[in-house]
This record gives C-alpha cells, sequence and structure tokens, in this order.
C-alpha cells in the first residue's frame, strides 16, 4: 500500500507532467535514496531523484514498464541527459541571462502550483522529506528538466521574414511536391467483416471480381452497380492519400483497371483516368510548415553548439552509474 507522503509526491510530479518512478521502485531491488548525488557537474549534484526524472524522456515509447527500469542503457542515458541539462542551465546562466531568466520564472511558477496542492507549507515539507529530497533538489531538477523547452521556446518566438520563407520555399521545392498523382474513377462494393459471415464475405468478393469483368468490357452500365457514399465517384491519388493502396494503384498505366482491393469498407475496384506529373504545393498553403521547419533546425542547431560549449567549459564527474546492480 502506498503512503500518503508517495501519493502525495506522485501528485506533485504529476503536476509538472513529469512522470517518476518511486512508486514502481519501491516494489523492485532498484530503490535508492532521493538524495543520493550520482555527478556533479562544476560541483553541483546531480542526484538520483533527477536521474528517474529523466527516464520518461530516454525510454522509447511503448517499453514504459517496470522490465524497462533494469535497462542499464536507459539509466545511463537519463544520466547523461541530466548532466548535459546541468551544464547548460550553468552555462547559460553564466552568458543568457534572458533564457537563464525565463527558466527560473517558469520553475518557479511550477513550484508555486505544486505547493498550492497541499493544506499547509508543513504537509508540502513532509510530503517532500518522506521522499528523501529537498526543495532544493526539486528545484534543481526541475530547472534542468525544462531548460530544453525554454530555449525552444525562444528560438520558435522569433518571427521570420517573408522573404526569407519565400528563399527557403524556392531552394527546397522538392521537399514540397506531390509527387506524381492519379486520376481513378471509384467502384466500391461495401462488405464489413464486423457484420458479415465469412461465407458472406466470399460471395461479395465474388461479385466485385464479375463487376470487373463487366467494367473491363466497357459495360456503362456496371458502374451503376457500385456502391456510393464512402468512395467520391472520382478522386485524384496521392503518394500520402489515406484509404487507397497506393503502392499497387501506382504500379498501373493509363486506362488499366485494379482490384478488387479488399479493405475495411469492402472491395475496390479502380480505374485510372489520367496519370498527372509531380506538383509542387502553392508556398501560401505550405508557408507555416516551411516557417516550422526552420525554425526546428535553427533549434536544432542551436542546441547542439551550446551543449558543445557547455560541455567544453564544465567539469563533470560522475560518481555511481551502476544503476541496476
Amino acid at each position: 500500500m502506498m503512503r500518503k507522503g508517495e501519493l502525495n509526491m506522485r501528485f506533485i510530479l504529476n503536476c509538472a507532467k513529469i512522470l517518476i518512478f518511486i512508486m514502481v521502485l519501491v516494489h523492485s531491488n532498484l530503490l535508492f535514496a532521493e538524495d543520493k548525488v550520482v555527478a556533479k557537474v562544476n560541483e553541483q549534484d546531480i542526484h538520483l531523484f533527477e536521474v528517474k526524472s529523466f527516464l520518461n524522456k530516454v525510454v522509447p515509447i511503448g517499453r514504459f514498464h517496470t522490465q524497462s527500469l533494469n535497462k542499464k542503457e536507459y539509466w545511463e542515458k537519463a544520466l547523461n541527459t541530466a548532466i548535459d541539462s546541468r551544464a547548460i542551465v550553468i552555462f547559460i546562466k553564466n552568458n543568457n541571462p534572458e533564457i537563464y531568466n525565463g527558466l527560473k520564472n517558469k520553475v518557479n511558477e511550477i513550484i508555486k502550483v505544486i505547493k498550492k496542492r497541499f493544506k499547509s507549507n508543513n504537509e508540502y515539507a513532509k510530503a517532500l522529506k518522506e521522499n528523501g529530497i529537498t526543495e532544493k533538489i526539486l528545484y534543481e531538477t526541475y530547472m534542468d528538466l525544462n531548460v530544453k523547452d525554454i530555449i525552444k521556446e525562444k528560438i520558435f518566438s522569433e518571427k521570420i521574414e517573408p522573404k526569407v520563407l519565400k528563399e527557403y520555399y524556392k531552394n527546397n521545392q522538392q521537399m514540397f511536391s506531390t509527387g506524381e498523382s492519379y486520376v481513378v474513377k471509384n467502384c466500391l462494393i461495401k462488405a464489413d467483416a464486423r457484420e458479415l459471415k465469412a461465407k458472406e464475405m466470399e460471395e461479395k468478393k465474388k461479385e466485385a471480381e464479375n463487376l470487373l469483368k463487366m467494367l473491363k468490357e466497357e459495360d456503362e452500365k456496371a458502374w451503376q452497380k457500385c456502391d456510393k457514399g464512402i468512395y467520391p465517384e472520382q478522386d485524384t491519388v496521392y503518394k500520402f492519400s489515406k484509404n487507397y493502396p497506393i503502392k499497387e494503384i501506382f504500379k498501373l498505366k493509363k486506362g488499366d483497371f485494379g482490384g478488387p482491393y479488399r479493405n475495411i469498407y469492402g472491395y475496390l475496384i479502380v480505374k485510372v483516368i489520367d496519370i498527372k506529373p509531380s506538383e509542387v504545393l502553392p508556398f501560401d498553403e505550405i508557408k507555416n510548415e516551411i516557417e516550422r521547419l526552420m525554425k526546428l533546425k535553427k533549434f536544432k542547431d542551436y542546441y547542439k553548439n551550446l551543449l558543445k560549449r557547455a560541455k567544453d567549459e564544465a567539469n563533470i564527474k560522475i560518481l555511481d552509474n551502476n544503476f541496476s546492480n
């Protein structure tokens, strides 16, 4: 059974969207004192509590369970990420006060929200103590966890001139190409496997195959036998279109029939009416995406360079990375 203090601490961490493994570790062989110092950056302590806090950033989605906590690679990656973040926090404190002050303000707000969830300061202090950490450890953890996001927010808040966006669009048009597209005429025989028995599905398949023969014989009345409502009578299929067997359709030539293709709606038959060459999407339709891509690249380049400079100046000592034991 979870103690009250442990439940309170889980609430604290969820409030700031951090997934901590304290309660899971209680039932495993990985439980340590949360205030255990595992590394130092310029003589500033990094505690085990912070390394646990970074685990949810490094464990791949879908593997977020107790067994993942036994994998040394995840613990080491979490430790290295915590060290990198602390080095950057120290660096921006000395070299970029604007970003550092923004980070401090954000973390102070988080701590305020956390404290408001407790009836009194004594109850808050008790929850910290029962989980083996101090407010200083909690504060430093949030500083390190949020520094990357603060830097990203700063870069994404900067405006990019329209002429710069247009120049990027002009020089990278292959990125915004639709690729070759197929204009097809659709014919669907509805057959929902959730509603029909296997024998009925087989009958629907035969119906679609017979209809395909009629269509190939250019029986115009055959198109009237197609079920309406799900697929448009005529459609343009791109490489990114949904609900079409793209690979199969793109093997066809103009005038060819394809199918019947089984999907969740039934059996689809297509006739290729035309094949259009690749087109570049208009600038106005994708200018927001261009801006996002440019800012993302700027952020990645900036952060990579910042991390290198920060670690070059930092004195890093790993005291204990033998977590899996």
